[in-house]
């Protein structure tokens, strides 16, 4: 009877050290894994990232294209009125001249 008891003792022990084993093995697992989780988790933060900056310089590349034509469009706004302005100054100046001597 002894003998059995013994045994029995020692099934329970050896059980009592396998599951400990488990729940070690279990917290080793869950550590490992929520540092892969965490390590995905950067490098799909990191990929999200760079696909915004790019949009953003897109964007911004675009912005700078259509500020460039504006400048132009007013440059050339620009040149023109100074063309008229010289190539008439002479007879809008005598205009005025007359206008105010003739009232």
């Amino acid at each position: 009877m002894d003998d059995i008891i013994h045994q029995i003792l020692d099934i329970d022990a050896r059980a009592q050290q396998k599951l400990q084993q488990a729940y070690e093995d279990r917290d080793h697992m869950k550590e490992k894994l929520d540092g892969q989780v965490a390590e995905i988790q950067q490098a799909q933060r990191a990929v999200f990232e760079e696909k915004v900056q790019k949009v953003r310089d897109s964007r911004k590349q675009q912005e700078n294209s259509e500020v460039e034509k504006i400048r132009e469009a007013a440059n050339a706004a620009t040149q023109k009125l100074a063309e008229q302005f010289e190539s008439r100054k002479d007879e809008w100046l005598r205009q005025i001249v007359d206008s105010v001597l003739n009232g």
